[in-house]
């Protein structure tokens, strides 16, 4: 007797669960910027209920939208709180990244007590070329003509008195 009922819960379980329990994912990452200094939004579903924390896992400092400088912290922690599901189901950050590569790969992170999910993500940026240091023989010549300038001013000023 006990055998007919497992067979028909059994198989009840087995179809219900995958529609009971939606995987929860970070859908997208997405950013917006050009070259260092961006927003980057993580876009999530299904996520359980509660505030989660938010880390961009990529070298750089993350501010999660205050004004202040004092607010910007290593990509190295999280940002507490920065998600809070049902509500919204996703976290904005702005981001300065340390590298001025043109492609910079990261992971995005939430974390909600023991529970993490993560999505990789590349940011695209495109930096101007860094300036062009002046050449040795050019500063050569700034300062010999600085000393030739001075040593023409002291003798005008000697010849004066």
């Amino acid at each position: 007797m006990s055998r007919i009922l497992c067979v028909p819960l059994i198989a009840f379980l087995i179809l219900v669960i995958p529609f009971q329990a939606a995987a929860q994912e970070i859908t997208s990452v997405q950013s917006t910027g050009m070259c260092q200094d961006f927003e980057v939004t993580v876009t999530a579903a299904n996520l359980t209920e509660g505030c989660w924390d938010v880390k961009l896992d990529i070298p750089g400092e993350i501010n999660a939208g205050s004004e202040s400088e004092e607010d910007w912290t290593s990509t190295f922690y999280y940002k507490d709180r920065a998600l809070c599901s049902p509500e919204t189901d996703s976290a904005t950050l702005e981001l300065r990244l340390d590298s001025r590569a043109s492609v910079v790969s990261g992971t995005a992170k939430l974390r909600l007590d023991n529970k993490v999910i993560e999505k990789d993500f590349e940011i695209q940026q495109s930096c101007p070329p860094p300036a062009e240091p002046l050449p040795d023989f050019l500063i050569l010549v700034i300062v010999f003509g600085i000393i030739v300038f001075f040593g023409w001013l002291i003798t005008w000023w000697w010849k004066q008195k």
